[in-house]
């Protein structure tokens, strides 16, 4: 039986939330590691420059006090810790689309392989919804 009715609402109440800025700094710090576009190393986590700079932006973020600092062996730890949660929210996300879908097909997969410029070949998967 396909249950829509209050779905939308369901979903809206989990999607709402608060970022705390001590979550907030600790999160774009391994953001900026990630994603960032330069080549950046583990070791500037423990330089004092960048702490001033990180700790700058917590108090323009509204946070108070010392900033949280993420070590570069807190980075391993982090990074696991936000893979289990996407694939946690990967799974809400999938659930709630076959409800909303009434349990007919809501996306479709694509896969391809793609060659790198240093000639190894990768597969790719796309998920479309």
């Amino acid at each position: 039986m396909c249950v829509i009715a209050g779905s939308q609402g369901c979903v809206q109440q989990r999607l709402n939330f608060q970022v705390r800025p001590d979550e907030m700094a600790v999160s774009q710090t391994a953001r900026f590691y990630i994603y960032g576009k330069g080549a950046v190393s583990k070791s500037t986590f423990e330089d004092p420059h960048f702490r001033t700079m990180t700790q700058a932006y917590y108090v323009a973020g509204g946070g108070s006090g010392k900033a949280p600092y993420l070590t570069r062996h807190g980075l391993v730890k982090y990074l696991d810790a936000e893979f289990a949660l996407m694939l946690k929210f990967t799974k809400f996300a999938a659930e709630s689309l076959f409800e909303y879908a009434c349990g007919n097909g809501f996306v479709q997969n694509l896969h391809d392989g793609a060659t790198l410029q240093v000639n190894s070949n990768i597969p790719r998967i796309c998920v479309s919804l």
